[in-house]
């Protein structure tokens, strides 16, 4: 049994920032699958590829449906439309703000690289490591854009293995999420 931890006296508990407060959304009816999207009062914070509803573990009674709980906060409902937007081939960038607090510095550097890489085209971990001015460094590329809180709107897809081929994609089905999204910009894939 754990212990609650406790504030010291004359303080009113954890310290919590309007950044700690979450709001979530649920797109059930995407090419990709459902996406589950959290924002804060920063920015986006999460996108989700969520189990399809045949795949998803039998239902908890005491956690509120996740449609139910769809809030109308004006960021998640924008997000929303710019993903719509995307996969359906309408938009080719995002404009959204990021919240960038949950993220180490080097991996904040490699994600905003990787959001710098323009829609239809590629680049490689090695790419990516050369141009943070860390050659010799993919791998640790490609272990921080695993971590990427927000596949699709951070386009960690666009980055191939430096031998130009797919290799990894943090999701269900993870390569073929990825060459969907590159086949929907238009990228030729090879191999």
């Amino acid at each position: 049994m754990t212990t609650p931890k406790r504030s010291l006296p004359g303080s009113a508990g954890p310290r919590r920032t309007s950044s700690d407060l979450r709001r979530a959304a649920c797109l059930p009816d995407t090419p990709l699958g459902p996406l589950g999207i959290s924002v804060t009062a920063a920015g986006l914070a999460r996108l989700e590829f969520l189990p399809a509803p045949q795949d998803a573990p039998p239902e908890d009674p005491s956690i509120p449906d996740s449609m139910a709980a769809l809030t109308t906060a004006p960021l998640l409902t924008l997000a929303m439309e710019q993903i719509r937007d995307y996969l359906d081939g309408r938009r080719r960038s995002f404009d959204l703000p990021i919240d960038w607090s949950q993220m180490t510095p080097f991996q904040t550097r490699v994600l905003r690289a990787a959001l710098a890489i323009p829609y239809g085209q590629t680049r490689t971990y090695g790419d990516l490591a050369v141009e943070l001015g860390q050659p010799g460094s993919s791998r640790a590329v490609g272990m921080a854009l695993g971590k990427n809180p927000l596949p699709i709107i951070i386009p960690c897809h666009r980055v191939l293995g430096n031998n130009g081929h797919l290799q990894g994609y943090s999701a269900p089905d993870g390569l073929k999420k990825k060459s969907w999204l590159l086949k929907l910009e238009g990228v030729l894939l090879f191999g």
